[in-house]
């Protein structure tokens, strides 16, 4: 099978969705498929870690970030961009499956891009627009197929909710000792911030000394991972006289959230990641497309709180700090029951049974 990835990386984007394409690619390739990605020569593109993980990666240059909205994240026209795309997929031959994960996407582009491909599936978080796709993947807590039925073609099938998200495999081979852990809680020693892959606001900075605050004496020991090296150096001033570990692009992230007591964390990709592991969160909406879906997962008793980054303070911090037994073990089985590790796997299922029936 060959496999065209469509999507992108960068300052304003972030890392989450190509690092979610590179798991299911991953899952693919596993059964046989060659995979090829094609991003945009953005600030940030991750292009080297794409190669770096096997994959080729064709980077096209950045000619047109004018548009308005997510327009402006292609890095070209729509109709350029479409174009493009379809003329790799001419050269690779016929493309069994164009994978699509990128907020600009939708009916048009695809449409433009279906005669030189098999299969069309698009990756999505915001079920806002139409997709002239095969496959539609939605991930997020409270998403269910009929939420997409106006926006995809009938036949179209829909995976929906976090039994589907693409996590690498380490998070469900950590899963049974991660969950063991928290039921001997006795109080939160360890704590995970990690805000994504990229923090352009520097808000992990803001994090450490909120927390060198509100831990008063508690014996708190603080890891936090970030993306950005230049980091480092101001984080360590913030937490003088604190128990804190600094890593910078750590590649051991479902061990870290194994051995801690609670997160820090974004609402990206890496949400399901803490979950599969049982991991209470406070969560930080670092963008406006992600305050529905922390919303919906505060309400159901699957987050400790979900701030802004301007609404959060000492207070907020102190009661992660100490969150007691009942209350931590609550949220706990709460969200391990949301996600189980295993969706990259239920995912490659639902596209090779789309191609065994179409045989």
């Amino acid at each position: 099978m060959k496999v065209l990835v469509r999507v992108d990386a960068g300052a304003l984007i972030g890392s989450g969705h190509v690092r979610r394409s590179l798991t299911l690619a991953d899952a693919l390739r596993a059964g046989g498929a060659k995979i090829t990605f094609v991003c945009r020569a953005h600030p940030g593109h991750l292009a080297d870690l794409i190669r770096a993980e096997g994959h080729e990666c064709r980077l096209l240059p950045v000619v047109d970030a004018s548009g308005a909205g997510y327009v402006a994240w292609l890095g070209a026209r729509l109709e350029q961009d479409a174009a493009d795309a379809a003329a790799i997929a001419r050269e690779l031959g016929h493309v069994d499956l164009l994978l699509t994960d990128h907020y600009a996407i939708g009916n048009d582009w695809q449409r433009t891009v279906r005669p030189a491909v098999s299969w069309i599936m698009a990756i999505d978080d915001l079920a806002n627009r139409s997709h002239d796709a095969d496959v539609v993947l939605d991930q997020n807590f409270g998403r269910t197929a009929a939420m997409y039925a106006p926006l995809v073609p009938a036949a179209c099938r829909v995976l929906a909710g976090p039994r589907y998200a693409l996590l690498r495999s380490e998070f469900a081979a950590a899963r049974p000792a991660a969950l063991a852990r928290r039921k001997n809680f006795t109080g939160v020693r360890r704590v995970l911030v990690s805000l994504g892959g990229m923090d352009p606001q520097n808000l992990t900075e803001r994090v450490v000394r909120l927390l060198a605050a509100a831990r008063g004496g508690q014996p708190v020991i603080v890891t936090t991972v970030i993306g950005d090296g230049r980091q480092v150096e101001a984080l360590r001033r913030a937490a003088a006289g604190m128990d804190i570990e600094v890593l910078v692009g750590a590649s051991n992230m479902a061990e870290l959230m194994r051995d801690a007591d609670v997160a820090i964390g974004g609402m990206g990709g890496t949400a399901w990641e803490r979950c599969a592991l049982g991991l209470p969160t406070l969560a930080l909406i670092v963008a406006d497309n992600q305050r529905p879906a922390a919303v919906r997962m505060q309400t159901a008793g699957l987050l400790v709180d979900a701030l802004m980054p301007d609404e959060l303070d000492e207070d907020a911090l102190c009661r992660l700090l100490t969150l007691d037994l009942q209350t931590y073990a609550a949220l706990s089985a709460a969200v391990a029951a949301q996600c189980d590790g295993e969706g990259a796997a239920r995912v490659v299922d639902a596209v090779q049974a789309m191609v065994r029936e179409a045989a």
